[in-house]
């Protein structure tokens, strides 16, 4: 773990009360995903694990504004989203940009990390501006369109039409209209705010810390709370919908493919989206129909019911009973700055998503259907489970 995002401390507070009311409020299971899967658990990685090892430390490029709150908390939110951010762009190494962002740039072995070589994705024609001086904003406004982080934050923020340069009704965002980019923030702060997240898009950070990543985060107890927080939530609205109608009942108590996983927010890894898809879990409780199989999803959402007899666990309580009064009094959340987190978050999801399905659509190459094989055949590791055939398989069906 650690309190602090690219040399400042991460002050955003976790998802309290008023998200609790939120989230138990949803009234479909769309959006109790949105509200639990990008408020509350995409928040909570990053700013407990945060961000270390930047070259572009926030502390020293905007300190001019140290002292500037609505700066520095701008500022925390674009680290924390660019950690997650940098995956999907440094996911497509030797991919050219464009003029002013270039090719990304990954290191292939530890023999690629010399001494003056730090070991992680960059930019370099970027990073080459930078030191021979012709960045400027105009060059800031151009990588950020190139990586589509303009994009990004322009959604985040809430234009309709981001490219749009005609601003008649004073809010609209477009590259002549950056000035609009952030809400309280003059044209200076922006300005100042556009170049840094600029310069943090061609430096991979150097050590995103273990709970801000997806399997390092397992093995820190934190873990385990907070998504059993999320697992409680659950419980309450599915023995809340016994009395719901057929409808909502649905919503609540199957595997809904068309209305949740076709989203393409959700729908991130397709062998894993379907209601009959195979997972590699099995034998965790007695349950005769899936005696000696790998659990499918359909299954473990019927097994994992509260009112099902055999779950191996059950809640003391599912109250919120410090949740009382005037919620913002238990909270005092920065809502504007956590739906803004949400909303980038929200697209780098769908970016992920979106890559992902073209990738599928593409078809895999003999080399990467090879390793992805070889990956599910150690994930799936019982091969005496009578449905371990119904694994992931792969074919290479693309030549580049």
């Amino acid at each position: 773990r650690a309190g602090s995002a690219c040399g400042i401390p991460t002050t955003s507070k976790l998802p309290g009360c008023q998200f609790a009311e939120r989230a138990m409020s949803s009234k479909d299971l769309r959006k109790f995903w949105a509200n639990v899967e990008l408020r509350y658990h995409g928040d909570q990685h990053g700013l407990i694990g945060g961000v270390r090892g930047c070259k572009f430390e926030v502390g020293t490029e905007l300190s001019e504004f140290a002292h500037n709150t609505t700066v520095m908390r701008y500022a925390e939110d674009i680290v924390l989203f660019m950690s997650i951010w940098g995956r999907t762009l440094f996911a497509y190494d030797d991919m050219d940009l464009g003029d002013y962002a270039g090719t990304v740039v990954c290191p292939h072995s530890t023999d690629d990390c010399v001494d003056d070589t730090d070991c992680t994705c960059s930019l370099p024609t970027v990073l080459e501006a930078i030191d021979n001086g012709s960045f400027d904003l105009d060059y800031a406004i151009n990588v950020l369109t190139e990586t589509s982080l303009y994009s990004d934050i322009a959604s985040a923020r809430g234009w309709a039409a981001m490219f749009d340069v005609a601003d008649d009704d004073g809010d609209d965002i477009s590259i002549d209209n950056w000035q609009n980019a952030f809400v309280d923030l003059d044209t200076k702060q922006t300005e100042a705010l556009l170049l840094y997240t600029a310069k943090q898009a061609a430096y991979h950070p150097r050590s995103i810390m273990a709970y801000a990543l997806s399997l390092g985060s397992v093995n820190d107890p934190i873990f385990w709370a907070g998504h059993n927080s999320w697992e409680r939530m659950w419980h309450w609205k599915r023995i809340e919908s016994v009395t719901a109608t057929d409808h909502e009942k649905t919503w609540w108590n199957s595997w809904n493919e068309s209305d949740v996983l076709a989203d393409s927010n959700a729908a991130t890894c397709t062998w894993s989206s379907g209601a009959e898809s195979t997972l590699p879990f099995y034998d965790l409780m007695k349950d005769e129909s899936t005696e000696n199989k790998y659990y499918t999803n359909k299954d473990m959402l019927r097994m994992f019911h509260p009112d099902n007899k055999a779950l191996p666990h059950i809640y003391d309580s599912l109250e919120y009973n410090h949740c009382t009064g005037d919620l913002s009094d238990n909270d005092d959340v920065d809502v504007q700055h956590a739906d803004f987190r949400t909303n980038l978050m929200s697209s780098v999801r769908k970016k992920m998503a979106q890559r992902y399905g073209a990738k599928v659509e593409r078809g895999y190459t003999d080399h990467e259907a090879t390793q992805l094989n070889s990956y599910y055949e150690s994930l799936f590791h019982m091969k005496t489970l009578d449905n371990y055939e119904d694994r992931p398989i792969y074919e290479g069906t693309y030549s580049p």
